[in-house]
């Protein structure tokens, strides 16, 4: 049995949960940012 295609599988799984990682810790810190901008405005 041949493991190289299933272990691209798993490669190319992990490296999309990453990016959707860091695509949703990028999102969480603009909102952060903006809620601090607003907190700052009177």
């Amino acid at each position: 049995m041949d493991a190289g295609p299933l272990r691209q599988e798993l490669q190319l799984a992990a490296a999309r949960r990453v990016d959707h990682g860091l695509f949703r810790t990028g999102l969480a810190l603009r909102f952060a940012h903006l809620r601090n901008e607003h907190r700052l405005v009177p």
